[in-house]
């Protein structure tokens, strides 16, 4: 391949179409600085896809365009093409020469060409990387290019090695690779979400998809039941009446009979009657009679009445009072029941208490044999000592009173010793009560305290009982308010449901049509819809709608005009009135007026009536006749302007009603508030449902919280109830250590009296010794005798310590047991006090009972003497003999007469519940005759009802319903399996008709999309053994080019710098994958050690890039290579050097050298000049070889 030529229009400073041909070899461009000589490097670099301004030395892409000069407008795009020759097939495409081309305008579009065909970017990058070439590798080497290579990070360094060892183009495609793995497992990720959310709508549907199918099969075995149960009782109507009648006429004959026995029965009752009126008669007389005598004796029955009176009052008294003493007596034996269990106890605890003092009198003896045979012991150590002493007094005064003294200080230690011992152990016991004491009274006050605790808890629970009954109620309360809305919720669903289905507020022609569809297959079958139930709105435009529609509101949508034929014919047959049909496929859609759209922007305007309403888009055409090149408006103020301004070209209506119409007319007012609103029907029912399941819900959450009030109130009592158990325990244990506290106070008086007993003899004891001290410290001498008799005495006294000791300790012991028994004696002793307190509290009750029984007693037979002389003055007042037989007589007469009335009332009685019992056989018998008349009724009613249902639910007549007739079918038994198949139907609950499709659909698509993620897995699978095989031969292909690069390397750099050392190394540090390695330069001209690339200098560094740039170049030969400037740091040698190594890789690839440098010119195979001939815009020209040094003083 042989880069041909360059051509650029308005890129930079070439603002006039400018073109360099490249021969073989080296193609050198000179000029001044500033000429644009590196605009040439920048030009080929833009077309080989760079995309980044700042490198091209920019603020922005626009700035490669010519921005003029003061004497040249500036460009409106720019345009560079390189052209290659391709007979040898370089690239992979069938040209012998290939142009690619990009193009840039100022609006930032930018355009890409492969022989002039437009192409993309990304296809000029790949067709270039085929040859090798790149913007990013080392196709395009600069000034800074070779710093950028010597200071670059060593990973940012590789991208150059890639290029080199011919892996950039199988990077790119495994970024690619990664990229589309990326967006597969993206895709996978989406996808498994969706299949949750699809799983999580798969179960539901899944469940009421069943519910409807159960709700199918059930309606269509309701329907066979209702129709073959309609059939029969059409048929049999004739025979049930029949039936009927028979019945109705045996009541009949049965009702006769039964009202003539009434009517003898009503005879002999008024028969009775008057035989009762005249023993009234009889009657009256004598009581006129007993009257008359009564007179005369009422003052002396007043009085005994009275008596009576009095008496039975006493009697009363007697009885409350005995009934008192009853109580009493319950009371008292209820006490002594206590007071004999407390006298069992106090028994039980005085034997308990014997037992105890019996221990201690032991005790007590015991410690007085051992306290006595310790003061014996004592005496006989002072009798043994008065012994020694008087036997010492012969030898001489002074002796004498030494061993004398000697022997009472011996005896005055020991016994203070002893004394110290029971003080010690008098202390240990007084400590310990007192520690006893101490847990004793903390104990209390912790009892104290508990029980306080207790009762506030108590006081606290009773108030969160109250609390949680009151907060119960209120809940109640709220739960019967949210029942009655709830009802009238329901309520007002039920009317307006039933409102839309009996269409209410259409035209009576209107609505007995669509009545009348419900019932007839070939009506319903012809009819879409009325207008307004195919139209959906938001209600702030219900008025607007309604009114921009107007009576078409109640048009009838037909699917075409010989549906609307039939229709029109069929109103005609059966009188129906008039009905405005509307085909869909005659009506013609109305075109969108150019002036709706422009008013559209004016203020006010809301938007044109078609496009504020939801319908299905079979409707189009109809909706868009209707209310096409309708605006709606806000307000009528808006809405004059907008008419104003489009001279009336259309019509448009106000949210409040008011039409400006195309004729320039105006319509408005007030509306009257009772108008139905057709096309608010669905969305008010709606509303009201979403109200319904809102009060609901808060229903369900009263009850929760109801229910939780609930539970905590009981938990609340529970623990009211614990406590009170509790505080009653603690009273009952704080009474117990209230008593051991007694007995511990008073354990402790008879120590403390112990220990100042004990103190008084140490202190004794100790002042005597003191004495003999003094007296002991003026004797001199003693004799061998004395000595002798000393040590005698001393080891007597030794023996005898032991056993006081022994004596010592022994007592210690038996007083600490004393101890014990009498704290034991202190609780036995509060327990018989509190039995004792028990029985004086009870007999104090029975005492009191018994005086009080006693008062009673005394009470009631004072009451009785009463009584007795209350009888005996009634007798004085009463009748005399003949006066009271002569008052008995008229009252046997009366009483005979009243016997007589009683039998006859009883025969009256028997006559009047024979009479009534006829009453209610006749009433029961027309009861019967009613109850078959209206089953008369009710086969009528039933045939009714039938064949209305299943005409309204089923289509169907009894003609046409004869296809589902069954033989031999029971209507009694099919009346129980409706009755049956309806409660199963309503237990389904709320049925979901859509729901088998909806499950249908969405099962399709879960199933559908599985089967796109398993795909998605397989090709994340390949992406991914794609990726690993690329890396791998990308791996090898590198390593293997990069080896040979650092021996080409190695070996050159010593050609150029005349020796040293130098090596590319691979940086693995921190890397995961080895494709990430950075390269390391190592670099140590001749005469200096390995050091930092960034101390060698700026010679240095060019130099070592050039070198890198040679090992590529010897690896793989590029097909060219630009060269701007990079040997300028060098000095002559160096340059000359670059310059013949250059020259000698120029066979294999073509160099354009952009330079300053003669050594570089020299060996050039042709030159081209740039120069700025006109100020700001660069030129081409032809250079001659005497220029060259003019050059390079420049």
């Amino acid at each position: 391949m042989n880069f041909e030529k360059i051509e650029m229009f308005g890129f930079k400073s070439f603002a006039d179409k400018q073109e360099i041909k490249f021969g073989t070899g080296i193609t050198g461009i000179v000029g001044p600085n500033g000429c644009g000589k590196s605009n040439v490097a920048d030009a080929i670099r833009w077309v080989m896809g760079e995309q980044s301004a700042k490198t091209l030395r920019g603020g922005s892409m626009q700035d490669v365009i010519f921005s003029g000069t003061q004497d040249r407008k500036s460009l409106s795009y720019c345009e560079v093409s390189l052209f290659f020759d391709n007979s040898n097939k370089m690239f992979s495409l069938d040209y012998n020469e290939v142009i690619i081309t990009r193009k840039l305008f100022r609006s930032g579009e930018s355009e890409y060409y492969i022989n002039k065909q437009p192409a993309r970017l990304r296809d000029i990058v790949n067709l270039l990387h085929e040859c090798g070439i790149g913007k990013e590798g080392y196709t395009i080497i600069g000034q800074g290019k070779v710093q950028e290579i010597m200071s670059a990070k060593p990973e940012d360094r590789r991208a150059i090695f890639e290029e080199a060892t011919g892996i950039a183009k199988f990077k790119t495609e495994k970024n690619e690779s990664e990229r589309k793995l990326m967006r597969t497992r993206e895709n996978l990720l989406r996808f498994s979400d969706i299949m949750a959310e699809l799983e999580t709508q798969l179960g539901p549907l899944e469940r009421q998809a069943e519910k409807a199918r159960q709700f199918r099969d059930l309606s269509e075995e309701l329907k066979r039941h209702e129709i073959n149960t309609f059939i029969s009782k059409f048929e049999n109507v004739a025979v049930e009446k029949g039936k009927i009648g028979v019945k109705i006429d045996g009541i009949n004959e049965e009702s006769a009979l039964r009202e003539k026995e009434s009517a003898e029965t009503q005879a002999e009752y008024d028969r009775i009657l008057r035989e009762i009126e005249s023993a009234d008669v009889r009657l009256k007389g004598l009581n006129d009679e007993l009257l008359e005598k009564s007179l005369s004796i009422e003052k002396s029955e007043g009085a005994a009445k009275q008596y009576n009176l009095r008496v039975s009052f006493f009697r009363s008294e007697i009885q409350r009072a005995e009934e008192e003493i009853q109580k009493r007596d319950t009371v008292c034996e209820e006490n002594e029941r206590t007071i004999a269990e407390n006298t069992r106890r106090i028994e039980e605890i005085k034997r308990e208490i014997f037992k105890t003092e019996k221990q201690k009198e032991a005790l007590t003896a015991e410690i007085l044999t051992l306290s006595a045979k310790l003061s014996e012991g004592e005496n006989r150590a002072e009798e043994n000592q008065r012994r020694v002493l008087e036997s010492m007094e012969s030898l001489s005064d002074l002796n004498r009173n030494a061993g004398s003294l000697a022997a009472q200080k011996s005896a005055l230690s020991e016994k203070k010793e002893e004394v110290s011992g029971s003080l010690s152990v008098l202390e240990y016991k007084r400590n310990e009560l007192f520690s006893g004491k101490e847990k004793l009274d903390s104990d209390i006050a912790e009892l104290d305290k508990s029980i306080y605790e207790l009762k506030g808890k108590i006081a606290e629970k009773e108030d969160a009982v109250r609390d949680y009954n009151e907060k119960t109620a209120e809940v109640d309360n709220a739960v019967f308010n949210l029942n009655s809305n709830l009802t009238m919720l329901t309520a007002k669903e039920n009317f307006i449901v039933g409102m839309r289905e009996s269409y209410e507020g259409y035209a009576p022609a209107v609505k007995r049509l669509m009545l009348d569809a419900k019932q007839d297959k070939a009506v319903s079958s012809r009819i879409k819809g009325v207008v307004a139930s195919v139209i959906k709105t938001e209600a702030k435009y219900d008025v607007a709608m309604e009114t921009a529609l107007g009576a078409a509101a109640q048009n009838i949508v037909t699917a075409d005009t010989d549906d609307a034929k039939y229709l029109i014919e069929y109103l005609k047959r059966v009188r129906g009135g008039r009905v405005t049909f509307l085909p869909v496929t005659s009506v013609k859609p109305r075109t969108e007026h150019e002036s709706v759209s422009r008013a559209l922007r004016e203020q006010g305007a809301l938007g044109v009536a078609n496009k504020l309403v939801k319908y299905d888009a079979y409707f189009e055409n109809v909706v868009s006749n209707l209310l096409g090149n309708t605006l709606i408006v806000d307000n009528i103020e808006n809405a004059t302007k907008i008419a104003n301004k489009f001279r009336f070209a259309f019509k448009i209506v106000t949210l409040e009603g008011d039409v400006f119409s195309p004729q320039g007319s105006m319509t408005g007012g007030s509306r009257r508030q009772d108008m139905p609103n057709l096309l608010a029907g669905d969305r008010q029912v709606d509303e009201i449902r979403e109200k319904i399941a809102a009060k609901r819900r808060e229903m369900d959450a009263l009850k929760e919280k109801k229910a939780q009030l609930e539970k905590e109130r009981d938990d609340a009592t529970e623990e009211l109830s614990y406590f009170n158990d509790m505080y009653q325990a603690r009273r009952q244990e704080l009474m117990l250590l209230r008593e051991k506290f007694s007995g511990v106070e008073n354990a402790l008086m008879e120590n403390n009296k112990n220990f100042e007993d004990a103190t008084g003899r140490l202190e004794r004891i100790e002042a005597t010794l003191e004495g003999i001290e003094r007296a002991y410290e003026e004797v001199q001498s003693g004799g061998e005798k004395l000595q002798a008799e000393k040590s005698s005495a001393g080891e007597e006294a030794a023996k005898r310590r032991e056993e006081y000791a022994a004596l010592r300790r022994a007592v210690a012991e038996k007083n600490e047991e004393s101890t014990r028994l009498q704290l034991a004696l202190a609780d036995l002793r509060a327990g018989i006090e509190k039995a004792q307190n028990e029985i004086t509290r009870g007999k104090s009750e029975i005492l009191l009972a018994e005086r009080e029984n006693e008062k009673a007693k005394e009470d009631i037979d004072a009451k009785n003497e009463i009584i007795e002389q209350l009888k005996r003055d009634a007798e004085k007042v009463a009748l005399s003999e003949e006066e009271q037989r002569y008052v008995g007589s008229l009252r046997d007469r009366i009483a005979e007469v009243e016997e007589s009335k009683s039998t006859l009332r009883e025969e009256q009685a028997r006559a009047d519940e024979r009479k009534a019992q006829l009453l209610e056989e006749i009433s029961a018998l027309a009861d019967k005759r009613h109850a078959q008349e209206l089953a008369l009724t009710k086969i009528d009613t039933d045939i009714e009802y039938y064949g209305q249902r299943i005409s309204e639910e089923y289509g169907e007549t009894y003609e046409s319903a004869q296809r589902y007739r069954e033989e031999d079918y029971n209507a009694h038994e099919g009346e129980q399996e409706i009755a049956r198949l309806k409660r199963k139907i309503n237990s389904l609950g709320a049925i979901n008709p859509n729901a088998i499709d909806d499950f249908a659909q969405v099962k399709e698509r879960y199933d559908e999309m599985n089967v796109q993620k398993e795909d998605l897995s397989k090709a994340e699978s390949d992406i991914v053994k794609a990726i690993d095989t690329l890396k791998k031969e990308m791996l090898s292909q590198f390593n293997e080019g990069f080896t040979k690069i650092n021996e080409n390397f190695m070996r050159i750099f010593k050609e150029l710098f005349g020796g040293g050392r130098a090596m590319l190394q691979l940086d693995y540090e921190g890397v995961e994958d080895p494709l990430d390695a950075g390269v390391n330069i190592i670099a140590e001209p001749p005469g200096k050690k390995l050091q930092k690339l960034s101390l060698l200098s700026g010679g240095e560094q060019a130099l070592t890039a050039i070198a890198i740039l040679f090992s590529i170049l010897r690896l793989r030969p590029m097909p060219f290579c630009v060269l701007d400037e990079i040997e300028a740091a060098l000095d002559e040698a160096n340059v000359d050097r670059f310059a013949r190594y250059l020259k000698k890789f120029s066979d294999d690839t073509q160099f354009i050298v952009i330079t300053h440098r003669k050594p570089t010119m020299e060996l050039a195979d042709a030159l081209f000049g740039v120069t700025m001939q006109e100020k700001g815009v660069s030129k081409m020209v032809s250079v001659k070889l005497s220029d060259i040094e003019d050059v390079e003083a420049m």
